[in-house]
């Protein structure tokens, strides 16, 4: 999104529960932030979770990152 499209910041929302979505976001060097959920919201089926986590990354995030690579 930064090289292709000159993007100044990339967004992901992640739904409650995938944790393997987590962990790619993680490894990406994204941010993340918990969005407060009620606990029945665990209880619905994976296709009908709300959103759990909004995950970023800034172009001066990635451009610090890369570089180190």
């Amino acid at each position: 999104g930064f090289e292709r499209c000159g993007a100044l910041s990339l967004t992901a929302q992640v739904k409650a529960g995938n944790d393997r979505s987590l962990h790619i976001l993680d490894q990406a060097g994204f941010q993340r932030e918990e969005q407060p959920l009620a606990e029945e919201a665990l209880r619905q089926p994976p296709a009908e979770r709300p959103i759990g986590w909004i995950a970023s990354q800034s172009l001066g995030d990635w451009e610090k990152r890369t570089a180190r690579n």
